[in-house]
């Protein structure tokens, strides 16, 4: 939703992604939304949105 935006505007982004898929928190966001998939999350780094590693267990 937000990429087009941030091309027209030229705004810089960063997506810190959590790579553990049983983490409680994939768990509890699994009916609201899903994981990226790999070629979701290298179709924005070739739109200039940088990938970052944030953790392999995001656990809040």
């Amino acid at each position: 939703l937000a990429l087009p935006i941030l091309k027209e505007f030229q705004i810089p982004a960063v997506v810190y992604v959590a790579t553990n898929p049983e983490c409680e928190n994939f768990k509890s966001y699994a009916p609201l939304d899903r994981p990226m998939t790999p070629e979701e999350m290298k179709a924005m780094s070739d739109e200039g949105i940088s990938i970052q590693s944030h953790s392999h267990n995001l656990s809040i």
